[in-house]
């Protein structure tokens, strides 16, 4: 996949991105193993759900080495965000940490009366920078007195 390194005028840049690369980040070479970052179903990052309306800001894994991470020079990730579990009807978005989302921006993820057991989604994000660097942000909107359970998995990474 090739993704454009500018959004301005002028001639855009461009940069090779893959999912599936060979990293020696865990010592071992290995290709890169997606992984589970939250599901609210359980204690999976630290969100218990079952969530209404509201968001949370967390550090995706990208210090140390071995699984469950990502290298710490990554500036973007991709992945799939999944709700389950829903009330009601609403939407989810994942955003980098510390950019203000406006209920105008749009969603990563919709969802609604007849649309059980799980609705998914794919995304590619970039990572919070400076006191947000290597943080994402999940904004949760739910029509009033609903909840939602929402899943996060990480499948690659760019940087």
């Amino acid at each position: 996949m090739w993704l454009s390194r500018n959004a301005g005028s002028g001639q855009a840049g461009w940069k090779k991105v893959s999912a599936v690369r060979a990293d020696s980040d865990d010592g071992t070479g290995t290709a890169y193993k997606p992984f589970r970052a939250v599901d609210t179903r359980n204690t999976t990052g630290g969100f218990q759900g079952p969530h209404g309306t509201g968001n949370h800001t967390f550090q995706i894994a990208n210090t140390g080495t071995g699984k469950q991470h990502i290298p710490s020079d990554a500036n973007a990730i991709f992945g799939n965000l999944t709700v389950t579990g829903f009330t009601g009807s609403g939407w989810l978005t994942i955003t980098p940490a510390g950019v203000a989302h406006a209920g105008s921006d749009p969603s990563t993820v919709n969802f609604g009366p007849g649309m059980q057991p799980a609705i998914a989604n794919s995304f590619f994000i970039g990572l919070g920078t400076g006191a947000s660097s290597g943080k994402v942000t999940v904004y949760i909107n739910v029509s009033s007195g609903s909840n939602i359970n929402y899943i996060l998995d990480i499948t690659g990474y760019s940087h």
